[in-house]
């Protein structure tokens, strides 16, 4: 039976509203408070602009018109200290809204990475790095766009806005209201633009997630390209992502700017009209021409609100477009699920159990697992032997619960791990895989990775064992050596020495070993096995073979073949047999 699809829990990304309405609940109103002290200062920065619109009429009627001169000094007064208290309101709300925008961001990226980590190994495998990379630093960048940027914007043109059209009406609310008879036909322009940037967004993220996804894959292959002579084609490729990125961000601009021409017609026409309109009221002497002048700069002022708005809506749509992608993989859960009844798994000797497990890997066609059933007694070595792909590393994912079974149990100590919480199972479990992981840190937190309060003397003990003290001194840093990316400052022998270091120091009952020695030469795998011996005492282990020689004294070796049990027993046991195994010991095929 194939294994499940990733689940999703059940959408909240339908619509813009709904996008919105999510983002703002979840990462905005814990920051409540400092909004609302940043719309206090957002509402009299659009005071202070439409002052001085309303200042127009004075100025022009009384200090020029009137000649009034003690009307001078008080407007210049009125006029800076309006732009002083605009500008320094402008200054805090800015910076407070940044503030915002930049822990929103910062909370929505652990937020991600929390959920990537609960995820299950078949996630992995079906997204790129890349792509994961991509969602948790550029799409979260421009989810802060559609929350501190467009809130900020929005917030102030709002404001301005809102007294700007006050101060119109005060001057004529006639005019007022013609003016602003083609704030519908604006508006659904802006939706229907705002609805076309939205695919484009999510069309764009997922470009620059490809190509994060190649960038990656090109830097952690560089060797092997350079070896190969394959720069040109690399280079094409990536190329090729670049361009489709390009292509993207420039139709993104043809799309937004759209409301531009649309706009600056509909308003000239408008701005014609009331010049045309005010000019004649004037000459009537229905109209002073202060109050036409602080008429037309308030329409004016408004006009860019306006503007902004519009362009904020694009903004916006841009940003739904990224918060999409985020929430869709944010709503995707593991297929390996931890029981609301599961408990803490408690032994020191466990004894594994498989129990007619059956496991077949999504989009294949056969079975990685057939009906396997073996135990693992508490305190033994089983040893796991047969050909490539013949099921040896799912039965050390199994244990470890990187995927689930699709029929069938694995059980420690009778209780199936399906019942117990997944950290206290892995809390129990050391393993040492032949896909060698090193951090760019140091030595020494590369050792104590699985046992973060250790101390010095215990990475020592434990790289000693490993037979990695030696070569681990001859760093002028030693032990505070920092590796570089991937442990490129190590040889394949020392990575895998500095990860059995690792497994020793973590002292877990349960020790899987995944072609533990593979990248060892001769005289390292002799002291390794050495150490393997020891610390495999009193342990339950089960060891992934790469040479049978290394797996001769074993309690039990299981021997396999497409995901079956061909047969299993002692090393003498199965050469007597004659079997699958004996085959294998004859003529030498690695395991």
């Amino acid at each position: 039976m194939p294994a499940a699809k990733q689940q999703k829990n059940p959408p909240e990304t339908g619509n813009a509203f709904s996008l919105l309405k999510r983002v703002l609940s979840t990462y905005l109103l814990p920051y409540g408070k400092v909004v609302g002290l940043a719309i206090i200062f957002m509402a009299l920065a659009a005071s202070m602009t439409a002052l001085i619109a309303l200042l127009m009429e004075p100025i022009l009627d009384d200090v020029l018109g009137g000649k009034k001169e003690e009307y001078i000094l008080p407007v210049c007064l009125a006029v800076a200290a309006t732009f002083i208290c605009r500008g320094g309101s402008t200054y805090i709300h800015t910076v407070l809204m940044n503030r915002i925008g930049q822990s929103i961001v910062a909370d929505i990226q652990r937020d991600l990475f929390s959920h990537f980590s609960k995820m299950d190994m078949a996630f992995f495998h079906e997204h790129t790095s890349g792509s994961l990379l991509s969602r948790v630093t550029h799409d979260v960048n421009v989810m802060r766009i559609a929350v501190s940027d467009t809130l900020t914007g929005f917030g102030k043109s709002f404001f301005t806005l809102i007294f700007l059209v006050g101060v119109m009406f005060v001057q004529d609310w006639q005019l007022t209201l013609a003016a602003f008879v083609i704030l519908p036909i604006v508006s659904g322009f802006v939706i229907y633009i705002g609805k076309r940037l939205r695919k484009i967004s999510k069309a764009t993220q997922t470009r620059v997630g490809d190509l994060s996804a190649l960038l990656s894959q090109s830097f952690q292959g560089i060797r092997l390209i350079k070896s190969y002579n394959m720069e040109e084609k690399e280079n094409t490729r990536i190329s090729e992502a670049i361009n489709k990125v390009r292509d993207l961000n420039i139709k993104t601009v043809q799309v937004s700017t759209l409301s531009t021409p649309f706009n600056e017609t509909l308003i000239g026409a408008i701005f014609a009209a009331i010049i045309a309109y005010g000019g004649y009221q004037v000459l009537n002497d229905q109209m002073t021409a202060g109050e036409l002048a602080s008429f037309l700069t308030a329409f004016t002022l408004a006009y860019e609100p306006l503007k902004k708005l519009s362009r904020l809506n694009n903004s916006l749509q841009i940003g739904l477009g990224a918060s999409e992608r985020v929430f869709d993989i944010m709503d995707t859960l593991p297929k390996v699920q931890e029981r609301e009844s599961a408990v803490a798994l408690e032994t020191k000797t466990p004894e594994i159990a498989f129990d007619s497990v059956v496991y077949q890997y999504e989009n294949t066609e056969k079975s990685a697992l057939n009906n396997i059933s073996f135990n693992a007694p508490s305190g033994k070595v089983t040893a796991l032997v047969g050909a490539s792909g013949c099921g040896k590393s799912t039965i050390v994912n199994m244990i470890l619960r990187f995927y689930d079974v699709d029929s069938g149990k694995i059980t420690i100590d009778g209780v199936d791990i399906r019942d117990v919480s997944i950290q206290t199972l892995r809390d129990h479990i050391a393993l040492v895989s032949q896909d060698i992981t090193i951090f760019n840190d140091t030595i020494a937190d590369n050792i104590r990775y699985g046992k973060p309060d250790a101390t010095q003397e215990e990475i020592k003990a434990a790289a000693v064992m490993a037979a990695s003290h030696d070569f681990i001194k001859e760093f002028p840093q030693g032990y505070e050596t920092v590796v570089g990316e991937h442990g490129v400052k190590l040889s394949g022998g020392q990575k895998q020495r500095i990860s059995i270091a690792r497994a020793i120091l973590k002292d877990a009952p349960i020790l899987l070993l995944d072609e533990a020695t593979s990248a060892l030469d001769n005289e390292s795998e002799k002291l390794i096995q050495d150490a393997l011996e020891k610390l495999e005492k009193g342990r339950t282990t089960l060891v992934i073979a790469h040479r049978l020689s290394t797996v001769q004294n074993a309690d039990n070796i299981i021997v396999l073949d497409h995901g079956s049990i061909m047969e299993q027993g002692k090393h003498t046991d199965l050469l007597k047999k004659d079997g699958l195994y004996a085959q294998m010991y004859k003529t030498g095929i690695k395991a």
